[in-house]
């Protein structure tokens, strides 16, 4: 369980380690781009086959396969892979749900429960959604993550263990930041 939830952490703060890298690639391609419809298409398959494909020398403890890769499908299948939900891993599932949350967590608590009970079995799985609910009983309970200590609290609950690498798992991490920051 504990490396599962720290590779699960890991996963969710680089599932879009590739945007900047698409960005940068398709601007190189054409000084001007003209249809904004085209790039966003583009831009979910393209960052998440590039995200997947950065992340293959990061040393997890666990198979994380297809994360980052399918991390925007949707429940019913609707998404850019046409993936459903018992196809796609439950760390993607998972991370697909928060990067929502994320985006519309600015509305209130009863917005955000009732956008994921609309979309349950549609954009998000039951089991994601539920999970969810559970967790966060009120809206006391998620408007305490932008108190400014939710990454104290992340790591009060992610197991971290010391780790040590060779020459060459070091020099992959770094080949791999120096891509996405690049």
């Amino acid at each position: 369980e504990g490396d599962e939830l720290q590779d699960l952490a890991m996963c969710a703060l680089l599932h879009d380690n590739a945007l900047t890298q698409y960005i940068s690639e398709e601007l190189k391609k054409d000084s001007v781009i003209n249809c904004k419809k085209d790039l966003s298409e583009k831009k979910t398959n393209l960052h998440c086959i590039y995200g997947e494909k950065n992340i293959t020398k990061i040393p997890f403890k666990t198979d994380v396969s297809n994360v980052i890769l399918y991390h925007h499908e949707h429940a019913d299948g609707t998404g850019p892979f046409q993936k459903k939900w018992n196809e796609i891993p439950l760390f993607a599932r998972i991370i697909h749900l928060a990067d929502t949350i994320d985006i519309i967590g600015n509305n209130s608590w009863n917005f955000i429960c009732q956008y994921l009970l609309k979309n349950r079995d549609g954009l998000f799985d039951s089991e994601c959604v539920n999970a969810f609910l559970h967790a966060f009983t009120h809206s006391e309970s998620f408007m305490c993550l932008s108190d400014g200590s939710f990454e104290t609290k992340l790591w009060e609950i992610i197991p971290r263990q010391k780790q040590v690498f060779d020459w060459k798992t070091c020099k992959n991490v770094a080949d791999f930041f120096a891509k996405i920051v690049d």
